[in-house]
């Protein structure tokens, strides 16, 4: 292709690429082979560098990029088109820093957005139809950092693909008392013994670097939860949140919702013991779904997998078939959990379980509960 031009004298160089460029434009506006197209309209670019059709061919090779998932490598190319025309094809240096910044913002770089858009802005030879866009990712940047100086990692990398626990401090006035409970919370409650340790990198935990009062009510009759969930769940939304854990002053007893949030109340458990084990215990509900291993009989009947059935057969299926484990060895029958005397449990005592099975000390999930967590646990990483 390149020897085209030298051959073709009669005609300029820029006459040369505008044909091979309409050309190349009629053949690819009905393929999706995009392989082809970047590598057809690399090769004007490369021939064509110092003219529009060059120029604009460098965009077509990004645009298809973009298209093929190669995000990395359109970025780069958007960037050289914005550097390599700023001083003479004004159009398409303003589409490539536009794209750009686009792409940037798409994948979380700010700094780049913030830094790009006043260049951009400034530039009275760029397209001004696309301010309004411009301003709107600033706008949303803003947002974003606000976010980020609420929201503060506490334990784990921050990568995605893990378990993402936030923290939300509820009547605190001190943030270093929450900070220390929160601490309390994590190494003394979640990751409180060793089976609980060993899952540690398959967490990120957050917590809200802001005070915030009112989300739950004291002396209030259980089980109802007389927590403002929705609020809740707007505070820890500043930070990525699969799993919320409230850490409240309020003294009312504490409960969860399956999957969803913890609510704590560290006013009503005294001693470091006390709120380290209502941590674990409330987290087994809110993270992993187990039941309550006690009897309440005012409550109601409310078995469950993995940890309560109503039967022995029901029960010896699941332990056995779903989480593989053997009978006489990783569990027995008990009767009372789920707050009835008749429903059966595997092991006799648990975190999950009252003050009858050893409610001061015991701080383990149990053979049952632990199979069911790993499982869980097995979709984070």
């Amino acid at each position: 292709d390149g020897e085209e031009i030298e051959e073709e004298k009669e005609k300029s160089k820029e006459e040369i690429c505008e044909e091979r460029y309409n050309q190349k434009i009629r053949q690819h506006k009905s393929r999706s082979d995009y392989s082809r197209r970047i590598s057809d309209f690399l090769q004007i670019y490369r021939d064509c560098d110092d003219n529009k059709y060059g120029g604009t061919s460098l965009l077509i090779v990004g645009n298809s990029m973009k298209m093929i998932g190669k995000a990395e490598d359109a970025t780069a190319l958007y960037f050289e088109a914005y550097e390599k025309y700023k001083d003479n094809f004004y159009p398409i240096s303003g589409r490539g820093l536009y794209n750009y910044i686009e792409i940037k913002y798409a994948y979380g770089a700010c700094d780049k957005v913030e830094t790009y858009v006043p260049i951009y802005l400034a530039n009275e030879n760029f397209n001004n139809n696309l301010h309004h866009n411009l301003n709107h990712l600033l706008t949303k940047c803003k947002e974003i950092r606000e976010k980020q100086e609420k929201c503060k990692l506490f334990y784990g990398t921050g990568d995605r693909g893990k378990l993402d626990v936030v923290f939300v401090g509820d009547g605190y006035t001190d943030m270093k008392k929450f900070e220390e409970d929160v601490k309390l919370s994590v190494d003394e409650g979640i990751f409180g013994y060793k089976f609980m340790k060993d899952q540690k990198d398959k967490f990120n935990i957050y917590l809200v670097n802001e005070q915030a009062g009112g989300m739950c009510k004291g002396d209030v009759s259980w089980p109802m939860c007389n927590c403002k969930y929705s609020e809740i769940w707007k505070v820890a939304s500043v930070c990525p949140t699969d799993r919320v854990v409230v850490l409240s002053r309020e003294n009312f007893r504490s409960c969860a919702n399956f999957g969803t949030v913890a609510y704590n109340s560290f006013t009503k458990s005294k001693s470091k013991k006390d709120k380290a084990r209502l941590i674990l215990h409330e987290t087994g509900h809110s993270f992993y779904s187990l039941v309550d291993e006690y009897i309440e009989e005012s409550v109601g009947d409310k078995p469950g997998a993995p940890n309560c059935f109503n039967s022995k057969s029901e029960a010896e299926n699941y332990w056995v078939n779903t989480l593989g484990l053997e009978k006489d060895i990783d569990f027995k029958f008990y009767t009372g959990c789920s707050y009835v005397g008749d429903n059966v449990r595997g092991t006799k005592c648990t975190v999950m379980g009252g003050e009858s099975c050893g409610h001061d000390d015991k701080k383990e999930y149990g053979k049952i509960n632990e199979a069911h967590i790993s499982d869980f646990m097995g979709g984070y990483s």
